[in-house]
């Protein structure tokens, strides 16, 4: 289950994933996909069982290696998952529909 991501219309949270997790299923819970991860407002409590972080390659992880090294937050034994990564275009003249509109949090050149 993936209640919230990236704290779109995030509420509490702590109670979301007890209701979750008595719904059943048994499936894992991200409570919040994304950044708006609220582990140090509600230590000791059941907040799901990833740390998901989204990385575009901008601050603060920077690349792909610098994700987990700086996340500022413990993960209280949740596993960590990278939720979103890079948002990164390719533009290929003669293969974009609207080259004027193309729209990427940044651009991928080749080699």
């Amino acid at each position: 289950w993936i209640p919230f991501n990236e704290g779109w219309g995030q509420f509490d949270t702590a109670k979301v994933v007890r209701y979750l997790r008595n719904f059943g299923g048994g499936r894992w819970i991200d409570a919040a996909s994304g950044w708006n991860d609220v582990s140090d407002l509600h230590p000791g409590e059941d907040l799901g069982d990833l740390a998901d972080v989204h990385n575009y390659e901008a601050p603060p992880f920077h690349n792909l290696t610098g994700t987990f090294s700086t996340w500022p937050l413990g993960f209280a034994g949740r596993a960590l998952a990278l939720g979103e990564y890079g948002g990164l275009g390719l533009p290929f003249e003669g293969h974009e529909l609207l080259p004027d509109l193309s729209w990427a949090y940044g651009e991928a050149h080749p080699m």
